[in-house]
């Protein structure tokens, strides 16, 4: 009977470690994550465990697994994300970076990151996105004022402000003369 047991739990074992060796060795092998990814997925594991045993043998690989996996399975970036989040929350900005340039929308980006649990603040918008006009902001001077002229703004003379007289009517209300209650 226990020698039965064995059998059934080493049978249970057997596929995962192989698995997770095929994956760390083509890691340490320095294949493509995309050659990872589809070698994995011949082993039938699912993108988070992908991610899982990419992030523990190599987790700086996380974010180039993030965009192939989006880019090739849009339908799945809730789960991708959130599995690589998950897997390599010290990777996050290089997560979000690279799936909002594969892509993802920030706000997705930022919503699986927060199920996750990462820092919010790890999370950025892509560097280097750009604007929709890449010359919006090739001259910063001219876009500061549309209706200022080229050349440097002139200084008003900053004259000495004089309080009208004591009793000639000027000033804030009720005339000009002091009250005799006063």
């Amino acid at each position: 009977m226990r020698k039965a047991l064995l059998i059934a739990a080493a049978s249970i074992l057997i596929p995962f470690s192989g698995a997770q060796a095929s994956v760390s060795s083509d890691v340490s092998d320095g294949l493509s994550v995309e050659q990872i990814i589809a070698n994995a997925q011949l082993e039938n594991l699912s993108i988070e465990q992908i991610l899982q045993q990419i992030a523990a043998v190599s987790p700086s690989l996380v974010p180039q697994a993030v965009a192939f996996a989006v880019q090739n399975n849009p339908a799945q970036t809730d789960a991708i994300l959130l599995a690589a989040f998950t897997a390599a929350p010290e990777q996050a900005a290089a997560i979000s970076d690279a799936a909002q340039k594969a892509g993802v929308p920030f706000t997705t980006v930022v919503a699986q990151g927060v199920i996750a649990q990462v820092d919010p603040t790890a999370i950025q918008p892509a560097s280097a996105a750009g604007g929709p006009n890449p010359n919006a902001n090739a001259n910063a001077q001219n876009n500061a004022n549309p209706n200022a002229g080229n050349g440097p703004a002139t200084a008003i003379a900053a004259a000495p402000i004089t309080p009208p007289a004591f009793s000639n009517g000027g000033g804030g209300g009720g005339g000009g003369s002091a009250s005799p209650d006063a």
